[in-house]
C-alpha cells in the first residue's frame, strides 16, 4: 500500500506575499508534506513564483486576470474567492479519489 504525502494549499497573493508563501513552502517540505502555492494576486504581475497562477485563479471564475485590474478591490477579492474554492474542490476531490483508489487496490 502506498502512502500519499499530504498536500497543502498555500494561498497567497505572490505579488506582495512572494517570499513569505515560500517560506512556508520550505517548511511544509522538511515536514514531509508537498506544498501548493496559489496565487490570489488581484493585480495581474510577471512573478512565477506559484504552482497556480492568478491568471488560472480567475480563469475559473470565468474572469480574465486581465480585466481584474479594473476591478474595485472588494470586486476583484470576490472573483479569486470563487476561483481559488472552485480549484481548492477540484483538487479536494482528485485527491480524495486517488486515496480511494488506493484503498481499493
Amino acid at each position: 500500500m502506498s502512502v500519499l504525502k499530504p498536500i497543502v494549499a498555500i494561498l497567497a497573493t505572490i505579488n506582495t506575499k512572494s517570499k513569505e508563501a515560500h517560506f512556508i513552502a520550505n517548511v511544509l517540505k522538511r515536514a514531509g508534506a508537498t506544498p501548493w502555492i496559489v496565487d490570489l494576486s488581484m493585480k495581474p504581475h510577471n512573478l512565477p513564483a506559484a504552482d497556480i497562477t492568478g491568471e488560472q485563479v480567475a480563469g475559473l471564475a470565468g474572469i480574465s486576470w486581465l480585466a481584474l485590474d479594473g476591478y474595485m478591490r472588494h470586486e476583484a477579492a470576490a472573483v479569486m474567492v470563487e476561483g481559488g474554492t472552485k480549484l481548492l474542490v477540484q483538487k479536494y476531490t482528485c485527491h480524495a479519489d486517488r486515496r480511494q483508489a488506493v484503498r481499493i487496490k
